[in-house]
């Protein structure tokens, strides 16, 4: 990750999108998938299992081809010579120094409160289309994901209009 705000601020942007579009894919999707499998419970199952697969394998790319440079700034601070490592912090002191952290905790809340609307809303959405509706696979149009994209869209515009100076090119 840089430090420069204006690419983290794209960088974000970028990744909010991409949720988006995963999110609108799956839920058009997946309702079709559990069909395929035949039985309902097998279905779910096996559509969980692929979505794991997936994910389990995006990480791993992440993971193997991510590296995160910071040693640029040390190296300059010592003149050309990186630093020796110090030893690390254990996971209770992070874990404490996260928990004074209100920004940390207002954060997370704001991820646990959307994450649980998020699988409401699907829940609630998926047994509205099969039973109110009569048409499953109107749930990826239910979920709304294509407002969220288009608002990812417009948020960093309108944050670069309003508050010019913060976000630089």
């Amino acid at each position: 990750m840089t430090r420069d705000k204006g690419e983290q601020m794209k960088t974000g942007v970028v990744r909010y999108m991409m949720v988006m579009i995963a999110s609108l894919a799956v839920s058009s999707v997946t309702l079709a998938m559990v069909r395929s499998f035949g039985d309902i419970l097998i279905g779910w199952r096996v559509t969980g299992l692929i979505y794991t697969a997936i994910f389990v394998i995006m990480v791993i790319i992440v993971l193997r081809f991510v590296d995160e440079h910071d040693d640029f700034s040390a190296e300059a601070e010592n003149g050309g010579e990186i630093p020796q490592e110090e030893t690390k912090p254990g996971l209770i002191t992070n874990l404490k120094l996260l928990a004074k952290n209100k920004f940390f905790v207002v954060y997370v809340l704001i991820c646990i409160l959307y994450n649980t609307i998020m699988t409401i809303n699907n829940s609630v959405g998926a047994y509205y289309v099969k039973y109110v509706v009569g048409n499953e696979d109107l749930l990826g149009l239910f979920t709304l994901s294509a407002i969220s994209i288009i608002a990812g869209i417009l948020v960093p515009v309108s944050l670069r209009r309003y508050r010019s100076g913060h976000f630089e090119e």
